[in-house]
């Protein structure tokens, strides 16, 4: 049975800003191949921002359970879908591994000022399913999961502000 959870974090861009800065290759760990399609300033239902992302994934952050079915050098292929600058969708697999996520994207301005410097600002909400195909050892992998998702999403939203 998938694992489900919601991340909420803050991020110092308005949310077109963010989404521009999402689909910039700059904002990306080092080694990833990044792409795009469609206006990041003004995605819409008929063009939407679309995302693919090829990240190397860092050994150390791989749950033993899950490292027996990956190769020597993994990464996590994101395709990420934006319909307005308010919503999106984010689904993950790692090659190889029979786990994978997917996230419904919430961005919201934040009305107050959200920092010293009055900078504007976006709440990102993600809610997050991770599965994981194993019979028997699929919630275990599922909950060692977790906490390196929220750990990408963290890293990557720090990258982005």
């Amino acid at each position: 049975m998938p694992t489900s959870f919601t991340l909420t974090r803050r991020v110092p861009l308005a949310p077109a800003a963010l989404l521009a800065r999402l689909a910039s290759p700059e904002a990306w760990p080092e080694g990833s191949a990044v792409t795009h399609a469609g206006d990041a300033a003004a995605p819409s239902a008929q063009a939407p921002l679309r995302i693919e992302a090829t990240v190397p994934l860092p050994q150390d952050r791989i749950p033993g359970a899950v490292s027996g079915f990956l190769p020597a050098e993994p990464v996590i292929v994101q395709h990420w879908v934006f319909g307005s600058a308010a919503e999106g969708t984010m689904n993950a697999q790692i090659p190889g591994a029979p786990a994978g996520l997917d996230a419904t994207l919430t961005l919201a301005p934040v009305a107050e000022q959200p920092d010293q410097h009055g900078q504007p600002a976006t709440e990102v909400q993600a809610a997050v399913t991770v599965s994981c195909q194993v019979p028997l050892f699929g919630a275990r992998i599922e909950e060692a999961m977790k906490p390196v998702v929220a750990d990408q999403v963290d890293a990557q939203l720090a990258r982005l502000g």
